[in-house]
């Protein structure tokens, strides 16, 4: 019975069974190797992949840099889909983690994603003690329409997107799932969050909360004092 229960659950889980592991910056991820061959800024050289298909690394590593890429992958058995993945990092203008950000602010970022052109769907999806905003949405460039899979968070103050995208149709529900379970695998090395709730964080707030107030009401009676007669 218990063989049968477990038989029943991998059909509906999805698992990443042949899956290599990538770490950049404070990010660990898995990867399927039998869908996507990946490249990263540190697997370039000599790369059998790339002697293959005859591509330049210097193309690559250029790309990466401008467009602030660590990890992509592409499904080179559906090229005529240009199936692939693509993760970026980059310096927040806000500091923190986004699972610690308020409600409000979580909110704030799902509408930004939401009121973007061509947004089909959104909301905030948190597994394993990180939040993430995503995304559905398309684009058509030189006649092709493409179609996006976005997730979005902020890790030690950095904005991370893994974007997964193809060319033809819209993704699939299994296409997704197996996304999702990818980001599922994902693990951040965080640090503590000026946004985290601690004792410190509230401390200090009130800290400053009392010190503005301090110095209004010095200033309030400076002005209010009567100016002695001469």
């Amino acid at each position: 019975m218990k063989k049968v229960i477990i038989l029943l659950l991998s059909l509906f889980i999805p698992v990443l069974v042949n899956a290599d592991v990538y770490n950049y910056e404070d990010l660990t991820i898995s990867v399927d190797e039998s869908t996507y061959t990946v490249f990263t800024r540190d697997n370039l050289d000599n790369n059998s992949i790339l002697q293959e298909y005859n591509i330049d690394k210097d193309i690559i590593i250029e790309e990466m840099t401008k467009k602030k890429i660590y990890i992509e992958g592409y499904d080179f058995d559906n090229l005529t889909a240009n199936s692939q993945f693509v993760i970026t990092i980059d310096d927040s203008n806000t500091e923190g983690n986004l699972t610690d950000y308020p409600e409000s602010r979580i909110k704030t970022k799902t509408k930004f994603f939401r009121e973007a052109s061509n947004v089909t769907d959104s909301g905030v999806y948190k597994k394993n003690g990180y939040a993430f905003v995503y995304r559905t949405y398309k684009t058509t460039q030189n006649l092709k329409t493409y179609y996006f899979y976005e997730y979005y968070t902020v890790i030690n103050g950095k904005d991370y997107n893994i974007f997964f995208s193809k060319t033809g149709s819209d993704f699939t529900e299994e296409e997704k799932n197996s996304f999702k379970s990818m980001i599922d695998t994902i693990k951040f090395n965080t640090k503590t969050s000026v946004f985290d709730g601690s004792v410190a964080y509230k401390l200090g707030y009130f800290t400053g909360i009392l010190v503005v107030i301090t110095a209004i009401i010095v200033v309030v009676i400076k002005f209010a004092k009567p100016k002695k007669k001469n």
